[in-house]
């Protein structure tokens, strides 16, 4: 048995949420890469992107429509009135752990925020609990 520390990420808490939050940030990417902004707490993008986060906490979810097109109405609360920015930069860090651990993001040789291919089959899958899954099995230590 080996031994020694693990860790599995568990923000967000809710699995359905990964995919909604990695589509606020493939939303931002490009605005920061025309702004030449990296993924740093100085350039302002976690941020950004925090505050992104706890402004799509009030929409429904545009998750995928069933059978009979309705959709799934996942909403994301919000557990407190007022964040302080550091909180949201802390917030937008977890997020992007999360996203790096399942290898759906990584900041490119310059710095750069960007989503991986898998990332983006996530995204754009009929089937992202496969390609979730898929991520899942490589995972190993």
């Amino acid at each position: 048995m080996a031994s020694g520390n693990w860790s599995f990420p568990c923000s967000p808490r809710n699995p359905a949420k990964v995919r909604e939050e990695l589509r606020v940030l493939r939303s931002l990417i490009p605005h920061w890469r025309a702004r030449d902004m990296v993924w740093s707490p100085r350039s302002g993008v976690q941020l950004e992107f925090g505050r992104r986060l706890r402004a799509s906490g009030e929409l429904p979810s545009a998750g995928p429509a069933d059978a009979s097109g309705k959709r799934d109405g996942l909403r994301f609360q919000r557990q407190a009135a007022h964040v302080s920015d550091e909180n949201l930069r802390w917030t937008a860090r977890a997020r992007w752990g999360t996203y790096r651990f399942f290898g759906f993001v990584l900041t490119d040789r310059d710095g750069f925020a960007a989503l991986t291919p898998a990332g983006e089959r996530f995204l754009d899958s009929r089937r992202p609990g496969d390609v979730l899954l898929r991520q899942l099995l490589k995972w190993q230590y």
